[in-house]
């Protein structure tokens, strides 16, 4: 999960509300010390590793619960590997059963595990996982059946039987133009693995523009997979072995996490400091928190930015979109920010609508805030005052930790679990700041 502190707290009874008391000392995060591996890059590059033979070193990994997850579904299969200190060794795949393969309800705590399924059912032929349910978080319309529709498309079968998901070879596969109307990284992901198998050539039009499927681009292309990006969003893959096997790849730090750190930086009134070239994704976010008034020092002597928060700091509107936009994920935590800022501010979230739990919670907490039409609307300017909330989601349970930072008294958080599935060391910051109350 989050780390030492986090997976005790788990283990502990009653462990499932979680105190946090906010005070008016600023929080100061240099990112260095608390610095973290993309989740929705290492999942990807997971699933691809299996489609190549040899020792395999994946460094920068995450320690959150999605990628114990999928650790999980790798003992399952037989595959060899280990994981010290961030990184991910694979040393073997060839104990999988080449003939058919039973994945647990675990395959359902993460959409990742399509990845792995995507580089095994060419080969095994069928696969059966039990027990189909919503993976992950439930916001909006985020099922499985555009991911589905994928492995379709590339001639595979897709029943459900008796609850449990069973997919298998129907028909040989040509090689097609697939339109995926950027339905986002999985379903991207998947056709990407999926295409690097055969040598006939895939054309991939309307494939998500998120950066963390360049690190799936990258490593897949290090191994002798040809793919060329055209018009921005498509792609055409192909097998030509090329390339010598890629036996070590870093996966990026998780752009998210940045976001996250700094905006916890800036409700505080203290800083937050990264190497800049660690922003590389960031440009729409930056830009959004200069036109809010932080003050944003970059290219400094030693190559880092620091974000320090501004003496006339007032709201503006947000408009969330496809990357190079402000992404989704990022949505709740600025909606956090909006309501620390002077001023009326309306958040457009184009990809998820219905990403809007955090809304409820947060006027539990002394907001003034609302949904109307389809957007969030925010009159701030407001103290976050102490209450009783609940982290339905992951992005949800993030937002809520931020405002209980610095809100006046004590909030109990419950389903806060949901944050290990996608940071490593929040908690840590917040303990490190006096702030969580362990009980």
């Amino acid at each position: 999960m989050e780390g030492l502190l986090v997976r005790q707290l788990i283990g502990k009874n009653n462990m499932s509300t979680l105190k946090i008391t906010g005070s008016r000392k600023p929080i100061n995060i240099n990112y260095v010390d608390f610095a973290q591996g993309s989740k929705n890059a290492a999942l990807p590059v997971f699933g691809a590793s299996l489609l190549f033979n040899g020792q395999l070193l994946i460094d920068n990994v995450p320690n959150i619960s999605d990628v114990q997850n999928i650790f999980k579904l790798l003992r399952e299969i037989n595959v060899s590997f280990g994981y010290d200190n961030n990184a991910f060794i694979k040393l073997a795949t060839n104990k999988i059963n080449p003939a058919e393969i039973t994945l647990s309800a675990d395959f359902f705590k993460t959409r990742g595990g399509f990845y792995l399924v995507a580089a095994l059912i060419n080969k095994c032929r069928k696969i059966k996982i039990k027990k189909y349910s919503i993976a992950g978080c439930r916001i909006g319309v985020r099922a499985y059946d555009n991911i589905l529709r994928v492995f379709n498309v590339f001639g595979f079968q897709i029943k459900i039987v008796a609850g449990d998901i069973i997919i298998k070879k129907k028909r040989d596969y040509y090689g097609e133009k697939i339109s995926l109307n950027d339905l986002g990284i999985c379903a991207s992901g998947v056709a990407l693995i999926l295409a690097a198998q055969f040598k006939v050539k895939t054309n991939l039009v309307g494939s998500s523009k998120a950066p963390e499927l360049n690190d799936l681009i990258n490593f897949l292309r290090s191994n002798g997979i040809a793919i060329k990006r055209y018009q921005n969003s498509d792609l055409l893959v192909y097998k030509n072995n090329s390339a010598w096997p890629c036996n070590s790849f870093k996966i990026q730090d998780d752009r998210i996490v940045i976001a996250t750190y700094a905006i916890l930086a800036l409700l505080s009134g203290g800083y937050f400091k990264i190497k800049t070239s660690k922003l590389k994704y960031l440009d729409s976010f930056i830009k959004f928190l200069r036109d809010s008034g932080c003050i944003i020092w970059n290219g400094l002597e030693d190559g880092v930015t620091i974000f320090l928060p501004g003496k006339k700091m007032r709201a503006n509107d947000l408009v969330v979109d496809d990357y190079p936009k402000i992404p989704t994920d990022i949505q709740p935590i600025l909606t956090v920010f909006l309501c620390a800022l002077k001023g009326r501010a309306t958040i457009c979230d184009l990809i998820f609508p219905e990403r809007n739990f955090h809304v409820k919670q947060l006027q539990r907490m002394g907001q003034n805030i609302k949904n109307r039409d389809g957007q969030i609307v925010i009159n701030g300017n407001n103290k976050f005052i102490a209450g009783k909330v609940r982290g339905h989601d992951l992005r949800c349970g993030a937002a809520l930790i931020l405002a209980a930072c610095v809100a006046r008294g004590t909030s109990e958080i419950s389903d806060w679990e949901y944050v290990g599935r996608g940071y490593e060391k929040l908690l840590d910051i917040v303990v490190q700041n006096r702030r969580l109350i362990i009980v």
